[in-house]
């Protein structure tokens, strides 16, 4: 099933999907921790998810090889 999310939260969910913190991806994204928190929050509250693991595998089901590629690209440039 596919997630529905803004373009913000989508932003948020492909950034923790890679592995980063949420002090991380506020940083990145030039966000408030509590903003990154409430995109994650309101994702999984629209997807019927309890927790972020769950929201991450959906949407690395969802983008198999975009995840893979941006994988690759996140930890070459960290």
């Amino acid at each position: 099933m596919k997630l529905r999310l803004t373009k913000s939260e989508m932003k948020v969910v492909k950034h923790k999907a890679l592995g980063l913190s949420e002090k991380q991806i506020a940083d990145k994204l030039f966000n408030a921790i509590p903003t990154i928190k409430k995109h994650l929050q309101n994702a999984r509250n629209k997807n019927g998810l309890k927790n972020s693991f769950e929201l991450v595998a959906r949407y690395a089901a969802n983008n198999p090889f975009i995840f893979l590629l941006e994988t690759e690209i996140e930890y070459e440039t960290l």
